[in-house]
């Protein structure tokens, strides 16, 4: 009875070309650590890129929470804006009257909940800050006006047209900046609507 000879008595072929080639066993080796070696490379650069994936999702869905809470204050916003402005534009020729100049001065903008400063700081967290950032702007810009609208009121109604013309600026270059920042967050409010799953 013979040796065993693998080379030519092994069933597998494999096996067979294994044996036959006695520097195969060596190659595989030094292809099995390289592949370790990229693999423990790779296995922390690919986990990080999993979690940052997953925190740009966080944020994403975030964003999109807090920018649907300002959709609907920012529009009324908006409206009540182009109301003030347009009552403004009726009277520029010369002073309101005394009734007239008493209605407007209810005209204060409120900020709602959700555009209060306070609000907004608390909810930046985890947003995305520049989506956020055309509705912090209106709450700023609200606050402006109704600083101009109280100076005005200050000052008294207006008797003389020069002292008109310049409150009337003020208010009129006030809420132009109100209006301006709606138009800005309304373009930040469409991404948001578009995204918005159907009622």
């Amino acid at each position: 009875m013979g040796t065993w000879d693998t080379c030519t008595q092994e069933p597998s072929a494999l096996l067979r070309w294994i044996e036959c080639h006695p520097g195969t066993a060596g190659y595989i080796q030094a292809v099995g650590t390289v592949l370790a070696v990229i693999g423990a490379l790779c296995a922390p650069r690919v986990a990080a890129w999993l979690e940052e994936r997953r925190l740009d999702a966080d944020q994403k869905r975030r964003t999109n929470l807090l920018l649907e809470t300002l959709v609907v204050p920012t529009m009324e916003v908006g409206n009540r804006a182009e109301r003030i402005e347009a009552a403004i534009d009726e009277q520029r020729a010369h002073p309101p009257s005394e009734e007239i100049w008493d209605s407007w001065f209810d005209a204060t903008i409120y900020l709602k909940p959700p555009l209060r400063f306070e609000f907004l700081h608390q909810s930046l967290e985890g947003v995305d800050a520049d989506r956020v950032a055309p509705f912090r702007a209106v709450a700023y810009a609200i606050v402006l006006y109704n600083s101009a609208r109280s100076m005005v009121k200050d000052d008294g109604r207006p008797d003389a047209s020069e002292n008109w013309r310049y409150q009337c600026g003020a208010l009129t270059l006030a809420i132009s900046e109100v209006i301006k920042s709606v138009h800005s967050a309304q373009v930040v409010s469409m991404t948001v609507v578009e995204a918005m799953p159907p009622a």
